[in-house]
């Protein structure tokens, strides 16, 4: 395995692990990463370019995530619709949405966290993630023709936005009081 594959390698075992925080790390997880440490990786260079570096772009999207997101459902819901007008503004590349949704799902009390993304064919792409695996956001996106895992699901919605908000947000709902 030559350093471009190993860099590659934990770029993605550390994001799909939430940097090693997600129940589903397990010590192969750890013995992998540990296996390409010793042929050389240097993680702490790597995790500072994927968590602690980002073009102005991205941290516009989080300005905009933190001044616009919702509450709904006692607070125990935080959404976010990301236009696409701000997507032209900001001139959005592939990636820069990543991560976005764990500053919502992050805030104390919030169990389920949504963005719904404008696309430019006016679709609203939904991705929905739960802290509390008793809320089953595959089940929910489910409903919609989408899927994925107990604790992070996608679906695509026709648009208008806030028609696609208020539909599944009403859905994830009934699925939230369901475990109350």
């Amino acid at each position: 395995m030559d350093a471009m594959v190993r860099e590659n390698l934990f770029a993605a075992i550390s994001t799909d692990t939430g940097s090693f925080q997600y129940s589903s790390t397990n010590p192969r997880t750890h013995r992998i990463v540990a296996e390409m440490m010793e042929a050389g990786l240097d993680t702490a260079a790597l995790a500072t370019h994927l968590y602690q570096t980002h073009p102005l772009r991205r941290v516009l999207l989080q300005k905009a995530l933190l001044n616009e997101m919702k509450f709904t459902c006692g607070q125990r819901v935080a959404s976010w619709a990301l236009s696409q007008a701000l997507q032209e503004e900001i001139q959005i590349q592939p990636g820069d949405t990543e991560g976005l949704i764990d500053i919502m799902r992050s805030i104390e009390g919030v169990v389920a966290a949504v963005i719904f993304e404008e696309l430019p064919d006016g679709r609203i792409r939904v991705s929905a993630r739960s802290k509390d695996s008793r809320v089953n956001v595959s089940r929910v996106c489910g409903e919609f023709g989408g899927g994925g895992h107990v604790m992070a699901a996608g679906a695509r919605l026709p648009g208008p936005v806030a028609e696609a908000e208020s539909r599944f947000l009403e859905v994830l709902k009934n699925e939230i009081e369901r475990t109350d």
